[in-house]
């Protein structure tokens, strides 16, 4: 079929021709939330969940502009609701295609009968990491220690050194293996972009 055509078909049908891209992230966003959105049920009190978002419509209510989010994690979609003082916080992060954290309480929608949430906070994959990561490992294999990896490893760190997160190197090799924890001063943001630098170099992990 034509690009436009199969692009239309994707949107509407929820397929993923090359995959589902919370792929790549399920791993690591398992440490942040508590169960799949298959598994939700109404309950009280906060629980964190992750999906991508695949719709986002906003709607004027008594209190202000609001926002019901479909959130997709590949084997469960759920609507989230986003009241206007939330919304107000974290409009900015609620487009489409994006991979949102969301912690709220899971409720039953009286009109579907389906389970719902009601958000009070959306955090980007970025701005999780920040808040739940305890600590930042770069693990590496004796073949990836050579001569320049301390001056490698300082200048992919240096531009993210605002931030709160730890970082430790963990070595390996046959006969030996050991952790040293930087410094205060290398505390970091976990951005996607530095994780992406720091693979380069060895496994990030946190």
């Amino acid at each position: 079929p034509e690009p436009e055509r199969l692009a239309a078909e994707k949107d509407t049908l929820g397929l993923y021709l090359t995959g589902h891209p919370i792929i790549a992230y399920e791993e690591e966003i398992s440490r942040f939330t508590r169960a799949k959105l298959v598994n939700l049920k109404p309950a009280p009190g906060s629980t964190a969940v992750a999906g991508l978002v695949v719709n986002v419509r906003t709607v004027t209510s008594r209190r202000g502009r609001m926002a019901i989010v479909t959130l997709d994690d590949r084997t469960a979609r759920i609507e989230v609701v986003v009241y206007s003082d939330v919304y107000q916080q974290y409009r900015d992060v609620l487009t489409k295609d994006r991979l949102l954290v969301v912690q709220g309480e899971v409720t039953l929608d009286e009109v579907t009968g389906l389970s719902a949430m009601i958000a009070n906070e959306l955090l980007d994959l970025d701005a999780a990491r920040a808040v739940f990561a305890r600590r930042l490992v770069i693990r590496l294999s004796q073949p990836a220690f050579n001569n320049g990896f301390v001056a490698d490893l300082s200048k992919a760190l240096e531009g993210y050194r605002d931030g709160n997160t730890p970082v430790s190197i963990e070595y390996c090799r046959d006969d030996a293996a050991g952790c040293v924890n930087l410094g205060d001063e290398w505390r970091v943001k976990p951005t996607q972009e530095l994780i992406s630098r720091l693979r380069e170099l060895g496994r990030a992990d946190w």
